[in-house]
């Protein structure tokens, strides 16, 4: 029995710990197991890569309430170039007991190497985590998407250039940069009352910023299902017609549409809007231009068996492809190596002034001169000199660093950037893009605030030697602001690229006339336009400032034009260099005399026998920028360039 009571203790001692252990088991399996999460990637699983894509998360809770953070990390890069690096997008999330959400990012994916990770947080601690293949979900075609009911064959929407997909409503994104690889956009009318406010603004964004929206009638469609289609497109039903053809449909898919059984069209008004087909009084498809895209408006279902049936429908799809708004990109400067050249050379250190300097810097060589004099002279025996002089040394470095350095380094950040807005027509939304150079002397991670204007960011790597990690960066976004997190080492820098498009009220007018060439501005903006010149027919054509709310009106005779110098390098330059302004600072000049050198010898190269428009740049000094320049920094500094492509037109 000995060995009994001797094996007692260890006995006891192995039930305590195991009780323990499942004591402590319990807290963490728990929630693991009352927490659902189902991400869904792209549109139904379907994502172009190197392209912004939604991303939708749906959590449900079962257990108690939940306050905590959802991140999704994005990898980039390569382990072989030894250049990984990750983007982290987030959001707070809050979970009352028995609840279910659905949370949306929009995020950029350019490599399928690496797995995408959606994890949930409380504090530090990872409660769930989900990784997606990517492998499995990418294509590399542009997307078309058909939004609504499920159609069984989406073959002929499939083509060598497209891929088709079909998608419920809940995974369209929220922004209106995630159709940035949707070729074009298909959904019933009844579709557009189930958009949620923040895919209904995503999505009226994303057309005006050059997207393509095809809408479908449907036999039922009521009032309230088209209430937000009308107020776009001024598109409205008032009655149906029941047909068993339409012959006028031959034009587009090369044969007519015939059904044995009759189907309804919808009869409908559009003020505003354009019929291209139209079957004896009744519009069959409207086209309405909106900012840089366009909608079209089907006044018959696609999902009917009528239609479905029809042998023209893959021809039909063809042609409607074509009718697609032309892709608008704001090229950007031509040499992206220099501007950030440009821009990490002209970083916004501040020192003071020379009346501040000179003053401090006299009164430090007459004392100097004054002590070392009197030691010369051995008036008097020399540590009882060299004492002060060594106090008048350490006082005067001193307020030299106060006033010099030390003003720089007791902020933690220093930035500066070059907006470029870019308009193509007489009146058009702008695009604009920011390059962004932030510096920093001290470690750290650093968090700003962008706002919550709907803005395009990506991280431009640099090539200094910096360790991976520090080209990773983070988006967090609350329902009121968005903010970007990135660490930075001291005396380091990062680049970030933001892009969007918006309103500029501005206007022009170009003709050409027996009598030659007029061009009429009007700057309805609050921002004076500075140093403008034109080009036309390989020669730069001068005209000023134009003043806020001020109409300019400029006309130069054939004789006048011919007598200009041809375009060339030394001849941009000169004429730079005459009507360069004296801007806010050797930035301001810098940029206006550089970069603008380098977009008017792009423009040239492209343009130069281009006789259908005038191309015109002007600088803005004002802050115009709405994004990240609102952070309390003291040294930043911003150039805005505005570059202009103006149609001309001939005749009276």
């Amino acid at each position: 029995m000995r060995w009994f009571f001797g094996f007692l203790p260890c006995f006891i001692k192995f039930l305590s710990m195991t009780f323990l252990c499942t004591i402590l088991f319990i807290p963490q399996s728990a929630p693991a197991e009352l927490l659902a999460m189902e991400p869904t990637l792209g549109f139904n699983g379907v994502f172009k890569l190197k392209d912004w894509t939604p991303l939708t998360v749906v959590i449900e809770n079962r257990h108690k309430g939940l306050q905590g953070q959802l991140e999704v990390v994005v990898t980039s890069g390569s382990e072989y170039q030894n250049d990984v690096y990750h983007t982290n997008y987030s959001r707070d999330v809050d979970l009352p007991t028995q609840s279910k959400k659905t949370y949306g990012f929009t995020i950029l994916i350019d490599s399928y190497v690496h797995p995408l990770i959606i994890q949930l947080k409380k504090e530090k601690e990872i409660i769930l985590s989900k990784s997606i293949n990517l492998r499995e979900h990418y294509t590399t075609k542009p997307l078309l998407i058909f939004v609504g009911e499920n159609l069984k064959d989406l073959s002929p929407l499939d083509t060598e250039e497209y891929q088709a997909v079909y998608t419920p409503v809940r995974f369209l994104p929220e922004n209106w940069y995630g159709y940035q690889g949707v070729k074009g956009l298909i959904l019933k009318t009844n579709v557009w009352k189930n958009l949620q406010p923040r895919q209904y603004d995503g999505l009226t964004q994303w057309i005006k910023s050059g997207g393509y929206v095809i809408t479908a009638g449907g036999v039922q469609e009521t009032s309230l299902s088209m209430e937000r289609l009308e107020l776009l497109t001024s598109v409205r039903v008032v009655g149906l017609e029941r047909v068993r053809e339409i012959s006028a449909l031959q034009a587009f898919g090369g044969v007519r549409l015939v059904h044995r059984d009759p189907f309804l069209l919808l009869k409908v008004t559009a003020p505003q809007a354009e019929t291209l087909l139209r079957e004896r009084d009744l519009p069959l498809i409207l086209e309405k231009g909106m900012g840089f895209g366009k909608i079209l408006f089907f006044a018959f279902d696609v999902t009917d068996s009528s239609f479905r049936d029809w042998p023209g429908r893959g021809a039909f799809w063809e042609k409607i492809w074509q009718l697609g708004p032309a892709a608008e990109t704001a090229q950007f400067h031509p040499k992206e190596d220099q501007l950030f050249y440009l821009l990490l050379s002209k970083i916004p250190a501040r020192f003071p002034s020379f009346l501040i300097l000179f003053p401090l810097l006299l009164g430090y060589i007459f004392l100097i001169s004054f002590l070392l004099k009197t030691i010369q002279n051995k008036q008097t025996q020399a540590w009882k000199t060299l004492l002060p002089l060594g106090l008048a040394i350490f006082l005067f470095s001193s307020a030299c660093f106060g006033l010099s350095f030390y003003t720089q380094i007791k902020y933690s950040l220093l930035s500066n950037g070059i907006l470029h807005l870019k308009m193509t027509g007489r009146q058009a939304p702008a695009h604009w893009k920011y390059y962004w150079g932030i510096y920093t002397q001290k470690d750290g991670e650093f968090r700003l605030p962008l706002g919550s204007d709907d803005w395009l960011l990506t991280s431009i790597p640099t090539h200094y030697g910096q360790a991976n990690e520090f080209h990773n960066y983070g988006l967090h976004e609350t329902d009121e602001v968005r903010s970007l997190l990135f660490p930075l080492h001291r005396w380091s820098h990062r680049f970030f690229f933001l892009s969007g498009f918006g309103e500029f009220p501005i206007q022009a007018r170009a003709q050409f006339q027996e009598e030659g060439l007029s061009l009429s501005i009007e700057n309805r903006s609050s921002f004076p336009i500075l140093n403008g010149h034109g080009y036309f027919g390989g020669r730069l054509l001068a005209f000023g400032n134009i003043a806020p709310s001020e109409k300019l009106i400029k006309r130069w005779n054939l004789k006048t034009l011919d007598l200009k110098n041809p375009f060339t390098s030394r001849e941009v330059e000169a004429i730079l260099k005459k009507g360069l302004r004296n801007g806010s600072g050797s930035f301001s000049r810098g940029m206006e005399m550089e970069f603008t050198k380098d977009l008017w010898i792009s423009i040239h190269e492209k343009n130069q026998f281009t006789l259908d428009r005038i191309f015109l740049i002007g600088w803005i000094d004002s802050m115009i920028f709405p994004g990240p320049v609102k952070q309390k920094t003291p040294f930043r500094n911003s150039v805005n360039v505005l570059e202009w492509e103006i149609p001309l037109e001939t005749g009276p």
